[in-house]
């Protein structure tokens, strides 16, 4: 007898855990972004706003010889949140770029596609899937 409660009771827990795992679905997004085109010891800016419970965090200063790499992340369920992050260097208006994110998609561009900075005097490249959870994408300067 005492067998069936203790059988009962493990199978009750299990699925509590399996719930818990089901509604919880914390989720960070690493992106690697590359520079191209600076000239040597270049020197950005960027800022981030985080949007609908879905964070953005990165280097606030980079320089364009080496990759940086931004998280974004949240502890939502459902929906998606649109965080931004705006790109500067010297004599240049921000480049904005705002992402779309959630628990049950990959990250993307907002609008699909790349924004247009041709006019702050960059070129952003295409979000591209390395593996599960990390991206690169490639900010290109205009000569």
């Amino acid at each position: 007898m005492n067998k069936k409660y203790i059988a009962i009771g493990f199978a009750l827990s299990l699925m509590g855990s399996a719930q818990a795992l089901a509604t919880s679905s914390t989720y960070q997004d690493n992106l690697q972004v590359v520079f191209e085109g600076f000239d040597p010891n270049t020197m950005l800016f960027e800022s981030y706003r985080s949007n609908n419970s879905v964070d953005i965090v990165g280097p606030q200063f980079t320089k364009t010889d080496a990759p940086a790499v931004v998280t974004i992340s949240s502890d939502i369920t459902q929906g998606v949140g649109y965080p931004s992050m705006s790109v500067m260097f010297t004599g240049s208006p921000n480049c904005k770029i705002t992402f779309a994110d959630g628990p049950h998609r990959n990250l993307d561009f907002k609008e699909g596609n790349p924004p247009f900075c041709a006019d702050m005097g960059l070129i952003v490249g295409n979000i591209v899937k390395i593996s599960n959870n990390h991206y690169t994408m490639v900010i290109k300067k205009l000569q």
